[in-house]
């Protein structure tokens, strides 16, 4: 019997999940970074062409899944720090200026950037791992 647990099916539409996030994320990092700015056919063409790769390239697609849910634990886990500094009353002015700003705190920047590519690496191993250990 199904029920509304079994997320089962949700595996057979991966692919197109990971083809919509990459080609979103590329195309919202392009337009952003004014890559190319004459050419705005270009900032949609490359994101979807990654995102077509992506698809094609199974592992790629295993990395996407396997680091989806942690990127999503990490920022619930940052918006529950943040929460919490404000209910003890510190001013979202701060909190603005230590995540971002004019001078975001280094420390602060660096600890995430860590924790990204941990996330990353975590990944990889366990898609790339056996074949790494066979070199």
């Amino acid at each position: 019997m199904a029920t509304f647990l079994d997320v089962g099916i949700l595996e057979y539409f991966l692919p197109v999940f990971v083809f919509i996030l990459v080609t979103v994320i590329m195309w919202a990092l392009l337009e952003k970074l004014q890559f190319f700015p004459k050419n705005p056919y270009a900032n949609l063409l490359i994101p979807f062409i990654l995102g077509v790769l992506f698809i094609l390239i199974p592992e790629l697609t295993q990395v996407i899944s396997l680091v989806t849910p942690w990127f999503v634990v990490l920022v619930i886990f940052l918006l529950l720090i943040i929460l919490v500094f404000m209910f003890m009353g510190v001013k979202p002015d701060f909190i603005a200026s230590v995540f971002g700003g004019d001078k975001p705190n280094q420390f602060v920047v660096w600890v995430i950037i860590v924790i990204c590519l941990g996330i990353f690496g975590y990944a990889f191993t366990q898609v790339y791992g056996e074949q790494i250990h066979n070199i």
